[in-house]
Order: structure tokens, then C-alpha cells, then sequence
């Protein structure tokens, strides 16, 4: 996993060198899981942790960026013991296309990676896991100068891990241009 995130920050870095340009973002929200197995009466369960996303992305067109990105999504696991609490952990590499909207640019994005499962409080190591998965994802940035946008982002991840998770995240956040 860590030479994916290598090659991919040094493949972006190189084209930022050659373009001049490069996005970086942070943002959080909130997240839903559907069908959860630690919820099984409940459709969309809302998690109650924050879902925090990191990003650096790279202009490939004047509409098109290629983005890897770092977040994480609330997500549990049922045993035949009880509950364990987690996270996913998602390291993502993919496509954002923009369009312009009425107020910003439209934003549909696609992509795959990885998806790890860290237990909360380090309980169940045995659990820690990491898949494939992808997702896509639609939102909005808005303008708030040159090099400054406000994003507002809702995403859908499928993966492989413990339960097949379909985790949909909300989040908010800023994206600056270098």
C-alpha cells in the first residue's frame, strides 16, 4: 500500500512540476452505511464519527483532475461475540470531471484503491484488513477566489471488507491551488 501512495504522489508531483498547478484539499463530514451487519432492521444507519478526507490532485485538462485521495468512513463488523466498532480507511486514486453549474462547477468523480478496516481502540487486531474497492461521487466547488474553492462532495464507496460495505460519505471542505 505504501508504494501505491508513493508511485501515486510522484506521478502527481511530476505533472504538477510540468503544469505549475496542484490541488490540494481537506474537508469532514458525515457518513451513512446501508444495510449495516451490526444494524441489520436498518436501511441507511448514520455514523456518529466524523469522516475526515484529505487530497492531492492534479489538473490532467482544464476540466479534468486526477486525484488520490485519503479518508475515512465509519463502518462495524458483527461477530459472533457482539459488535466491533471501526473505521475504513480508503486510499483512492481517480478521475474528477467538472461542468459548469449555476453557482460553481459541477463535480462527477470516479476511482478505486484501497479500503483498510482498523478496529476502534486497537481491540481485534486480528480484523485489520485491507481491500479493493471503488467509488463514484458527485459535488459541487465553489469559487471563492483564484486559488481557493469550496467543495461540497457526496460519495459512494463499495469494498471487500468484513460485512461488503456501501458506505455513502458527506463531506465539506477547502481545496487550494499551488
Amino acid at each position: 500500500m505504501r508504494r501505491f501512495v508513493v508511485m501515486a504522489v510522484l506521478l502527481l508531483g511530476a505533472g504538477a512540476a510540468q503544469a505549475q498547478v496542484l490541488w490540494l484539499g481537506a474537508g469532514t463530514g458525515t457518513s451513512w452505511e446501508w444495510q449495516p451487519q451490526t444494524a441489520p432492521d436498518t436501511k441507511f444507519y448514520h455514523a456518529s464519527d466524523q469522516a475526515p478526507t484529505g487530497f492531492v490532485a492534479l489538473p490532467l485538462e482544464s476540466d479534468t483532475l486526477l486525484r488520490l485521495t485519503v479518508a475515512d468512513v465509519q463502518h462495524g463488523v458483527q461477530l459472533d461475540t457482539g459488535a466491533v466498532a471501526g473505521k475504513l480507511r480508503s486510499y483512492t486514486l481517480g478521475v474528477d470531471y467538472f461542468v459548469p453549474g449555476v453557482i460553481g462547477d459541477a463535480r462527477f468523480a470516479a476511482g478505486f484503491g484501497a479500503y483498510e478496516f482498523r478496529p476502534k481502540y486497537g481491540l481485534h487486531p486480528e480484523l485489520k484488513e485491507r481491500k479493493f474497492g471503488w467509488y463514484f461521487g458527485v459535488g459541487e466547488w465553489f469559487t471563492l477566489s483564484n486559488r481557493t474553492r469550496f467543495t461540497v462532495d457526496l460519495t459512494m464507496h463499495r469494498t471487500g471488507n468484513l460485512g461488503d460495505p456501501v458506505v455513502v460519505a458527506l463531506t465539506a471542505g477547502l481545496a487550494l491551488a499551488f
